[in-house]
């Protein structure tokens, strides 16, 4: 049988975010944000496309940028001579 344990869990932590930080259209908070459920720490990095990007991604929670997509930012200016 499979226990519903993890699914009640869920849902209590959700209920507890929501009264936590209830305002609708802001990213909601972390619990332990960046570690797993064993305690081992995990580093949070967003991938980005573009460097406006960035500020968002750290106030969200992100603590390093993973991925930076740069041909974005090369090709991705007007006034490029890279341009194909």
């Amino acid at each position: 049988m499979i226990s519903a344990e993890p699914v009640r869990r869920y849902y209590q932590q959700e209920q507890w975010l929501e009264r936590a930080d209830p305002q609708p259209g802001k990213a909601p908070i972390s619990i332990n944000r960046g570690v797993r459920a064993d305690g081992v720490r995990m580093e949070v990095a967003a991938n980005i496309a573009h460097a406006v990007e960035a500020e968002a991604a750290f106030s969200n929670g992100a603590e390093a940028v993973g991925l930076f997509r740069t041909e974005n930012a090369v090709y991705g200016s007007p006034d490029s001579t890279f341009r194909r």
